[in-house]
């Protein structure tokens, strides 16, 4: 099969095609291009598309032309269709907005500049990424290329997969999750049938063994023996029958993951149900850290707004179906029905204390209403004014403000009695909003902005505004601008001067803005299926978020500021990065619309709203809420650290005294303790080890290495080991291995420092060192990009990895090995890479490529049983992945905060971290807890404590038949 399928527009690119063809073909690839591949009586169009099914990877090649082409987007949705992996070339710049959305989101290569620029480079780059997880992406193809023939032959059972064959496919299709390219509709539907299929067939396989059972009775002393074969075989067939049963269901939670994850819960406990096999472990495990949806709050239709009291403990509803209703935020039980209205309710709004709740119905009538109980407080109605455009309610809850479409009058009334108090001949106010200290009301109506004092309802101020009716209109957090969007697509932010701090143009309507808590970001959604932040200090587009399908109706920032949720007619909820638009997470649940998104005080909960009639309330947390900050420590101002090999203690350096002064200092892990330390020479630094009981650490002097006690900083030992760039001590830590410039690589003896073994042989840089498990052997990895396993004992070389990609100019020399508990794998990384990958020790093939982390590995740690293994990078990206696998699992911390040194505690469900925040590298040590790396039994515990649904009828139907 090729190894790539080429899409180019011969009116600009045939000959830098021909160019690429050729140096691939030099490189040992096998690249589709149509000039070639094509008999000349063949149908070109099933051609082509065969040729893109037989390819492993798809090439587009990025022109003027090819974006334009019909011909090539044909190619490009096929490839999409297929689930291909898209790797896109740049051969000549074309505007942004011109690319294919499904080459747009992808990493071009080259990531800067255009191909030619160069093209030797670039050639490596695209050939790294053909090569990426080459296995995977192989079998992709085969189970692609089995599914289609399958479908294209009229579903035909004798294609289908049989015994070890859909062994494999069930093992394909579990273990896509995160893998690029994953897994198809198509071929999802073929594993699917294929274990039916097979199922059939080992009922047929029961029902003939009890059939036998039957006649071996009646047979007699014989019919005894047999019987006992039978009874067995009956035994053993329903053992199979139920594990197949359960892989299928597991096969299908995953594949129900990306668009319904509490779907995929309930399919993965129905899979443990069945039968308690690995893949039922995998897939409730993997559902669980995505599902993040907490509780659904039912309404009768419609629901239109949703929202947290300012202390998070409460959250208020509004409803088509003609009520209010309120609820405990912490166990979602309703604490009130708010009844009253005869018609829908639109909002539902608290007063800033929190005291009161004020609801605005389509009956013309506003409710205000105690915000703890929901008991009735008064009833406002304007009977000028039947239907009302707009309330809001001060920040004590005393007065309402209300505006309506028929009077044309702005009403001020007092919120406990519902009398009114004050008037302002105002015609077409479409949306207002209060000042923080409700020193001033913003009136947003047809074309013009005014803003009135509250206390003499006296105009102070009036602004040109948009066309086509206000949508938005909001003060900042701290008063000092004003923000309102309309439909014509501006959004128009003011000081109050006057003066214009920013503007934004979307093309379509807005339809909602926010400010950021602290006043200097404005964020809009609109009709066009965009949302913006932008930075008021300078009006600079700062992000512009397109993952939404249809418009976006709602948005939110979080509490502090670095995500916004947006949420539209897609149905989805997304959270984003404010400062970029990368997209941090997806809330899929809704059925419809969502109408509005509001955030908890805290961050942990969001809450939105939907034509779905619920409210969806979500877990913010990156890994569903399974991984809890147990605690936190502070430790200076550390720029390299590490962890013991067992995790239980950790060392680093502090430069929290200033200039030159480091302090190296251990930190005992489970107490948090920190030693007073020693100072470092002003040409030492730590040569990232430290002894398993936490006594010794090595330190470069340049000449060699120092065994320094942590108690008091003495030299127990000196090494005569040049230019150290890592080391590692023994588990028994009786010897440390040292690797550093020029190949240099030796073992010595921890105690007295005596030379043991030496490794030669390599014309390179040594980066990074790992002793297996049982002393025996150890793995370096090299700037030639290589590891290498060597037998301690005899200095010889067992094993050749090629690991990683070479080093390139002005990456930093650092990177990571480590053996897996059991001694059978090993993983390896580093930072001029933008992934790691996990190698079989014995056989030297690679399992996996853990793909996407930033700025590359800078900690990594196994759990004690090998299931896991966390991943810390510099620019965030700590991430927890299968350990047998490498596939990922979640993310475990939300933000970006910079991971230096990743361990495991004493048992699978204990992460340690060191990590760096802020411009300083602020040190902490942090202890998580996962509550979804437990056995079976714990994962389906907290499964049905967490889901909020059962399966539905049709569900049940579809996945739970025997047919």
């Amino acid at each position: 099969m090729p190894d790539l399928f080429i899409s180019y527009a011969r009116g600009d690119s045939r000959d830098f095609v021909a160019r690429l063809s050729a140096a691939l073909e030099e490189r040992g690839q096998d690249a589709w291009v149509d000039l070639e591949d094509i008999p000349p009586a063949s149908s070109w169009n099933e051609d082509l598309r065969a040729g893109i099914a037989a390819s492993d990877s798809f090439c587009f090649v990025i022109s003027p032309v090819s974006v334009g082409s019909a011909h090539c987007r044909a190619e490009l949705d096929h490839a999409v269709a297929l689930g291909k992996r898209i790797l896109p070339v740049l051969h000549l710049e074309v505007p942004d907005a011109e690319v294919p959305e499904p080459v747009a989101t992808r990493n071009w290569i080259p990531q800067l500049g255009r191909f030619t620029d160069d093209f030797d480079t670039s050639l490596a780059t695209l050939v790294s990424a053909i090569e990426t997880d080459l296995d995977w992406v192989r079998e992709h193809t085969r189970w692609g290329l089995r599914a289609e023939e399958w479908e294209r032959r009229g579903e035909d059972r004798s294609l289908l997969a049989r015994g070890s064959d859909l062994d494999q496919a069930e093992a394909f299709i579990g273990g896509g999750g995160s893998r690029d390219p994953t897994p198809t509709e198509l071929q999802g539907r073929y594993v699917v049938a294929s274990r039916r299929a097979a199922t059939r067939r080992q009922r047929q396989l029961v029902t003939g063994v009890s059939i036998a059972l039957v006649v071996a009775i009646v047979l007699g002393v014989l019919a005894l023996l047999q019987r006992n074969t039978a009874v067995d075989q009956k035994h053993q067939a329903e053992d199979q029958r139920a594990k197949a049963t359960s892989r299928a269901l597991a096969a299908n939670a995953f594949l129900n993951l990306p668009t319904d994850p509490e779907l995929s819960v309930l399919l993965g406990l129905e899979a443990a149900k069945a039968s308690p096999t690995t893949e039922a472990e995998s897939a409730l495990r993997s559902g669980i850290l995505e599902d993040r949806l907490r509780a659904t709050l039912q309404h009768a239709d419609k629901v239109y707004d949703a929202s947290f009291s300012p202390d998070g403990s409460r959250i208020v509803t509004a409803s088509e179906d003609h009520t209010a209703a309120l609820w405990d935020a912490n166990t979602h039980q309703k604490v009130a029905d708010l009844e009253g209205a005869a018609q829908a309710v639109f909002e539902a709004r608290w007063s800033a204390d929190g005291s009161r709740v004020v609801s605005r119905s389509d009956d013309g009538t506003v409710h205000v209403w105690d915000g703890h109980i929901g008991a009735a407080v008064s009833t406002i109605t304007d009977t000028d004014d039947p239907r009302l455009s707009d309330m809001v309610i001060t920040s004590n809850g005393s007065q309402v403000v209300t505006s309506g479409f028929v009077g044309n009058k702005v009403r001020v009334w007092d919120a406990t009695d519902g009398s009114l108090t004050g008037t302002i001949p105002r015609k077409n106010i479409g949306r207002m909003a209060l000042s923080p200290d409700d020193s001033y009301l913003a009136l947003a109506g047809d074309s013009k902005v005014e803003v009135w004092a509250l206390a003499d309802l006296r105009l102070r101020a009036s602004y040109p505004a948009g066309q086509d009716g206000p949508a938005a209109v909001a003060f900042s957090p701290d008063g000092q601008h004003l923000g309102y969007g309309y439909g014509d697509g501006t959004a128009t932010v003011r000081s109050p001067d006057g003066s214009v701090d920013a503007q934004v143009h979307h093309d379509g309507p807005v339809d909602a803005l926010a400010f950021s808590p602290d006043g200097t970001l404005l964020a809009t959604a609109s009709d066009d299926g965009t949302a913006r932040v932008t930075r008021l200090d300078g009006d600079t587009l700062l992000a512009s978020y397109t993952g939404h399908q249809g418009p976006v109706r709602a948005i939110a920032f979080a509490p502090d500021g670095s995500e916004v949720a947006s949420g539209g007619d897609d149905g989805h909820v997304d959270l984003w990065r404010s400062t970029s638009g990368a997209l941090v997470t997806t809330l899929v649940g809704h059925a419809t619309r969502v109408n509005s998104v509001a955030l908890a005080p805290d961050g942990a909960s969001l809450v939105s709203g939907s034509d779905d009639g619920t409210a969806g309330v979500w877990t913010t947390s990156p890994s569903g809420g399974a991984f809890k900050l147990d605690a936190s420590v502070r430790i200076g101002d550390e720029i390299n650290d590490t962890f013991s090999s067992n995790g239980r203690f950790g060392v680093f350096e502090d430069d929290s005294g200033g200039g030159d002064a480091y302090q190296l200092r251990t930190v005992d892990v489970a107490s948090g303790e920190i030693s007073d330390g020693f100072p470092l020479s002003p040409a030492g630094y730590l040569v990232q080890a430290l002894s398993p009981d936490g006594l010794l650490v090595p330190v470069s002097t340049g000449d060699g290495v120092d065994l320094h006690r942590t108690s008091d900083g003495s030299v127990a030992a000196t090494l005569d080991a040049s230019g150290a760039n890592a080391a590692d001590f023994a588990p028994d830590g009786e010897r440390i291995a040292v690797v550093g410039t020029g190949g240099t690589a030796a073992v010595f003896d921890a105690g007295s420092g005596a030379l043991e073994q030496s490794f030669t042989g390599v014309d390179a840089d040594f980066v990074a060192v790992a002793f297996s498990p049982d002393g025996d052997r150890l793995a370096t990895l090299s700037t030639d990009g290589a590891a290498r396993v060597w037998d301690v004992d005899s200095g010889k070389e067992l094993q050749l990895l090629a690991a990683v990609g070479p080093m390139t100019p002005n990456s930093q020399p650092l990177g990571r090995v480590l053996f897996s508990p059991d001694g059978k794998r090993l993983l390896t990384s580093a930072t001029w890479e933008t992934g790691a990958k996990l190698w079989d020790v014995t056989s030297g093939e690679q399992i996996s490529s853990l793909q996407g982390i930033t700025a590359g590995v800078f900690g990594a740690g196994f759990s004690p049983s090998g299931r896991f293994i966390v991943t810390a990078g510099y620019l965030g990206n700590i991430r927890l992945w299968d350990g047998q696998s490498g596939r990922l699992l979640t993310d475990i911390t939300g933000d970006t905060t910079g991971g230096f040194a990743a361990s495991f505690g004493q048992d699978d469900r204990t992460v340690e971290l060191m990590v760096g925040t802020g411009e300083v590298q602020a040190g902490e040590l942090r202890t998580y807890t996962c509550d979804a790396c437990g056995d079976l039994g714990s994962l389906v515990k907290l499964a049905k404590a967490r889901v909020t649904r059962k399966l539905t009828a049709t569900e049940r139907a579809t996945y739970l038949t025997d047919e």
